[in-house]
């Protein structure tokens, strides 16, 4: 019989989790959950209210979060919550489709799969709690930064340095760099730099703490892409038919951009994806963030995966 516990999809954000996770809703069975740690979420798939990014969830502090995001994860959605914060039609239509949805798949049985980077730092509470196998992307330092930058994202450091359990449970080795950040000290690259190495020291321990976790490189993925997720669909029990495979080539075909216009859009050539980097850092630019990052990265990438390619 296959397996119908929750599914989480996670990494650090820019890591290639919306990709992943809608290849993986590709299989028959499975309800799609987009991000419901994101600050913006709508309350009716989770009325559960976050304030900072990255929130950090233990059984010290679940109480806010725990019978909202079970509910979440049972495709039961709160009207009531969504009620409170209609604004538009547009928000009115967006509830219907959203009740409905929840509606048809709780009533067929869905697999959820949960996809969100912005609960990375909670996932052991999830997986404990709601018995969720777990998928962590990794992505290149290089590549996550230049991504950062493209956007111009600058994370708000205050939103680690205000949760207390945080600290103390996970970030305290960087305590001096976190606050120094905060600060404003360094500029967008060496604050992207250290977001990689904080996210990704956590990945780190849960690598070592987790056996039964999955670890996936996006760089793998991305070049080996009907190979590596057939693997992905039978370790988390999903079935891989002519459906994931024809949505897994048209989105990772080569007649699609390396880099589209659109930072959204999921259609790319994977394979020329992994090397954007390399065209949109200077030398320079690379060896700083390899600098910053080689304690952590080390455990991840090797020289070779440093070289330009191009």
């Amino acid at each position: 019989m296959s397996r119908s516990n929750p599914i989480l999809v996670t990494g650090s954000h820019r890591s290639g989790s919306t990709w992943v996770g809608t290849m993986l809703s590709a299989a028959a069975g499975i309800g799609y959950i987009h991000e419901p740690f994101h600050l913006g979420h709508r309350p009716g798939v989770c009325a559960a209210q976050f304030n900072d990014w990255f929130a950090y969830i233990t059984n010290e502090n679940e109480g806010p979060y725990l019978r909202p995001l079970q509910r979440t994860l049972q495709f039961r959605y709160d009207a009531s919550a969504e009620l409170r914060s209609i604004r538009s039609p547009k928000d009115g239509a967006r509830m219907v489709r959203d009740w409905s949805r929840f509606n048809v798949l709780r009533l067929r049985g869905a697999r959820p799969l949960m996809k969100d980077p912005i609960a990375l730092l909670s996932a052991e509470w999830l997986a404990a709690t709601f018995d969720m196998d777990v998928m962590v992307l990794i992505r290149h330092p290089a590549a996550f930064v230049s991504s950062l930058l493209k956007l111009n994202w600058r994370h708000p450091f205050d939103h680690f340095t205000r949760q207390p359990l945080l600290m103390r449970d996970l970030m305290h080795p960087f305590t001096d760099e976190i606050e120094r950040a905060e600060a404003g000290i360094g500029d967008g690259l060496d604050h992207g730099a250290l977001l990689w190495k904080l996210l990704h020291h956590v990945i780190l321990g849960y690598r070592k703490h987790h056996s039964t976790w999955l670890f996936h490189r996006h760089e793998d993925l991305s070049l080996n892409p009907i190979h590596e997720f057939e693997q992905l669909f039978l370790a988390l029990d999903l079935p891989f038919g002519d459906r994931p495979r024809r949505v897994i080539q048209k989105h990772t075909g080569t007649g699609n951009p390396s880099d589209p216009l659109d930072p959204g859009s999921m259609r790319r050539n994977s394979a020329r994806n992994t090397l954007n980097w390399q065209r949109r850092l200077t030398p320079s630019q690379v060896e700083r963030i390899r600098t910053a990052v080689e304690d952590v990265s080390c455990h991840f990438y090797t020289d070779s995966d440093w070289e330009v390619k191009h």
